[in-house]
């Protein structure tokens, strides 16, 4: 028979019962504590969070405020330590005249980094206008690793050879060199369907024409003449271009060999146009301010080729060639006072080049195609240059690259945009190529297209490349296609 003992089996329920009730106590009161110090790390991070979009916010209305003072200086900086907080800036430079500027703020809070980014677009209108519209409005689409020909076009007559082009709106104006001086030099292809070109306007200007800028209603060339080097085309009709006779100009003390305008630059209502070394001065000014009626600034000897010419603000940049002369391929000039064109600084790239062809300006970066073509040179250095011109007088090396050009070519045309740089070469199976120069010390090629025709020039609009050739399909326009 079992024992009862009542007394002690409600004492062990009660001792039980206590215990039960302390761990919900201790249960509850942890629970509280975590959530209080869980509402305390969200308050923190609100906070936080809310703190750094202000300085990003203020930090990008500064770059806006830059863009309109300076556009030029609106750059990538830092990171610049704010208390907690670490500020910094990217800068994708799209064209001459259009940039994306990114804005982070990065911080540490207890567990993890965190960051905000605030993004935004910015032009620059009179960038805009001295280039007479000439920016690329966007970047190139992510890719271009398989560009492929998506259409082309020749000439007529059979046989005149391009030599430049420049395309606008839904306009390409392609020049071009015949044998027989009766023949059309100047042509205009509407580009509505880019894959099916139409020639819809010609026009005889003399000699044939060896380069194009487009400025609004007006093209204008430089003559392969030893007179009337620069002329002006009526384009507002692109089914009649008509040459403006009366704007035609024979550049001032030139003569000798070579006094033929071989290249030429639209910048502020100016025109800039080169000869090869001749008797006189090689580089002149005019102001086309009425661009029926030209104005001769000034000009300048540079006792070399100029093979191209870009300008920004004050300063022109000129592609320089000598058959005497291996130093000094780039010179840079300050044109400010027109009436007194003075030498600022040049660049001279290590080793025998004596051949600098194509220019390019982009943010503060220059970028300098070469060419192999007298036998002196030393055909092992690199073709392509990227400089920096932040000084814009003191051009510094930033890197280079090796474009597998052979003797006696060279590259004809360029154009950055972003991270890509497009190229036209004069060697038959590279005509084009792309590249990446995101980072400039090391820039990497991303693809070639290669056809038999010599490439003479290039231009870049809504993501299609346009080229000039010689001999067939003068017009070629070509497109990522992955």
């Amino acid at each position: 028979m079992r024992a009862e003992f009542p007394g002690n089996s409600s004492a062990g329920f009660s001792t039980l019962e206590i215990m039960i009730a302390l761990a919900v106590v201790v249960l509850s009161v942890s629970a509280v504590i975590l959530v209080s110090f869980g509402s305390q790390f969200m308050g923190v991070d609100a906070q936080t969070n809310d703190e750094a979009i202000y300085k990003a916010e203020a930090k990008l209305e500064q770059v806006r405020a830059l863009s309109r003072s300076s556009f030029a200086s609106v750059r990538s900086d830092g990171p610049v330590p704010d208390g907690m907080y670490s500020l910094s800036t990217e800068v994708t430079d799209i064209s001459p005249c259009a940039k994306y500027a990114t804005v982070r703020v990065n911080w540490q809070n207890d567990i993890r980094p965190l960051e905000t980014a605030l993004h935004t677009k910015l032009t620059s209108p009179a960038d805009a206008h001295a280039l007479a519209g000439d920016c690329a409005a966007e970047p190139p689409a992510d890719g271009w690793t398989a560009p492929t020909t998506l259409g082309s076009a020749d000439l007529t007559p059979s046989g005149s050879q391009a030599t430049d082009l420049d395309v606008v709106g839904e306009y390409a104006y392609v020049t071009g060199v015949h044998a027989n001086a009766a023949s059309a030099d100047f042509f205009v292809f509407d580009l509505d369907d880019p894959a099916d070109p139409q020639l819809v306007g010609s026009l005889n200007t003399g000699k044939g024409l060896n380069a194009v800028d487009v400025a609004g209603s007006y093209a204008f060339v430089a003559h392969n003449a030893t007179n009337t080097q620069l002329q002006v085309i009526d384009i507002s009709n692109p089914a009649a271009p008509a040459l403006i006779s009366s704007a035609s100009r024979t550049l001032p003390g030139v003569g000798a060999s070579f006094p033929e305008g071989q290249s030429i630059y639209y910048y502020d209502n100016h025109v800039f146009i080169g000869t090869y070394e001749t008797a006189g001065n090689e580089f002149h000014a005019y102001d086309v301010t009425d661009a029926t009626n030209p104005q001769h600034l000034g000009s300048y000897s540079v006792n070399h080729n100029v093979h191209d010419i870009v300008v920004r603000g004050p300063y022109a940049y000129l592609a320089l060639s000598s058959t005497s002369d291996s130093a000094g391929e780039l010179l840079i000039l300050n044109v400010n006072n027109h009436l007194s064109i003075t030498e600022v600084g040049s660049y001279n790239p290590p080793g025998t080049h004596c051949y600098a062809t194509a220019l390019y300006a982009l943010g503060t970066r220059l970028y300098v195609g070469m060419g192999k073509m007298y036998s002196q040179c030393d055909g092992a250095l690199p073709d392509l240059y990227i400089l920096d011109i932040s000084l814009p007088f003191l051009p510094t090396f930033l890197g280079s690259a090796d474009l597998g050009l052979g003797n006696n070519n060279f590259v004809s045309g360029m154009v950055v945009s972003g991270n890509l740089a497009f190229l036209s070469v004069s060697q038959p199976m590279a005509g084009f190529q792309v590249w990446d120069v995101s980072d400039a010390a090391s820039p990497q090629n991303i693809s070639i297209l290669g056809y038999p025709e010599k490439t003479v020039g290039l231009d870049y609009q809504d993501n299609y490349i346009y080229t000039a050739n010689e001999s067939n399909f003068a017009l070629r326009v070509i497109y990522d296609n992955p």
